[in-house]
């Protein structure tokens, strides 16, 4: 049939896709010019570019950042002034203004930048009230337990990336973690590097509070010498999770769980800052009334990977492999209490214990590339 005029008018008209936008790096450019930005801004790149790497441009100014980038590039949503000394507050404020659909930024190193600018530009940027903003890598800045405050109350709910390194002011450890806490829910991506008050207590409680944690940068931190305790508190989150899935919300069921809880904290708190895990003794698990739970549920908490960067920490390839050690032990105490519930898996899939730890931790270089993940 031959379609009349009418009727091809009233069919829905669908736009094309528009085209993402490009990507552009000028990392570690010492030949970047007024010339080639002026360049750039003749060519009309800007309105194509939504990633944009200026790490490591010295020559960078604020006037160059603000005339040509912030002028130009409307549609940048990830950002990096990483190392660039010459920019200071005053580029961040026109970012707040210039660039409305930015959702990542990295300032780290770039120490004519202050914590007090970072929180002016979440304070009026459009996206922070969108929840968009919700990558922040500003290293070397000098945080404190104030200005850390500050920003987790503007990105708390949102926040997906955090690198607060090289803050010599932050030396509370379990203020750092309570702070921390408040953005456990959505927080993937986290850099600690160099901060004296980061240790084996520090990270096993971070385990248990932050439960979308995927990456973490614990470069330098020479108190942390094993990562068991972490892991510990990762699989306890999961295993609590699963309970109360499975329904059990009864008040005495909570009581009894929270005391449990509380002094298993108590006990691991110690096996924590020695170097070593905190898991349950022979004797304790006697007396732990805690059930089993089901493969399938302890297959799915072996999803969420960890990736961490530990190079000049504490911690050596003996501690890993005894971390790896406790997990195979703690997954076939769990597959015994599994079957002695009654917990059902198939015959056909391997037992527990053969999961792997999900811990790529890198301690050296190991070609290049790895060790700048973030």
């Amino acid at each position: 049939d031959v379609q009349t005029e009418e009727e091809e008018e009233d069919e829905e008209y669908v736009s094309p896709p528009k085209p993402k936008g490009a990507s552009l790096s000028f990392h570690n450019c010492a030949s970047l010019s007024r010339n080639t930005l002026s360049s750039m801004a003749q060519a009309n790149i800007g309105p194509y570019l939504s990633v944009l790497d200026l790490t490591g441009v010295h020559s960078l100014t604020d006037d160059l950042f603000v005339r040509y980038i912030v002028n130009h590039c409307k549609c940048i949503t990830r950002l990096s002034l990483k190392n660039c000394r010459k920019v200071t507050g005053l580029s961040l404020k026109a970012v707040s203004m210039g660039l409305p659909q930015l959702q990542a930024i990295d300032v780290g190193g770039s120490f004519n930048i202050q914590p007090k600018d970072i929180l002016h530009l979440l304070k009026y940027h459009p996206n922070t009230k969108k929840q968009l903003l919700n990558e922040i890598y500003a290293s070397g800045l000098g945080w404190n337990e104030t200005t850390l405050s500050t920003l987790l109350s503007y990105t708390s709910s949102f926040l997906r990336g955090l690198s607060i390194g090289f803050s010599p002011l932050l030396h509370n450890g379990s203020t750092l973690v309570s702070l921390l806490s408040s953005c456990g829910s959505t927080l993937e991506r986290l850099g600690l590097h160099f901060i004296d008050c980061v240790d084996n207590v520090v990270l096993g409680e971070l385990g248990g509070v932050l439960k979308e944690l995927c990456v973490l940068d614990i470069r330098g931190c020479g108190g942390v010498s094993s990562l068991s305790g972490m892991m510990e508190t990762r699989f306890e989150y999961g295993f609590e999770n699963e309970e109360e899935e499975d329904g059990n919300h009864d008040h005495d069921g909570k009581k009894m769980k929270k005391k449990r809880k509380d002094k298993k904290k108590k006990r691991n708190k110690k096996g924590w800052s020695e170097g070593g895990s905190g898991f349950d003794s022979e004797e304790d698990d006697n007396n732990n009334e805690d059930e089993g739970f089901g493969k399938q549920q302890i297959e799915e908490m072996h999803q969420r990977h960890l990736f961490v960067l530990a190079r000049y920490s504490g911690i050596t390839k003996k501690s890993l492999e005894e971390t790896r050690r406790i997990h195979k032990y703690v997954l076939q105490e769990r597959q015994l209490k599994d079957s002695s519930c009654g917990g059902g898996s198939s015959s056909n899939s391997a037992p527990l214990f053969m999961l792997e730890l999900p811990l790529t931790c890198v301690l050296d270089g190991e070609g290049t590339g790895v060790g700048i993940r973030r």
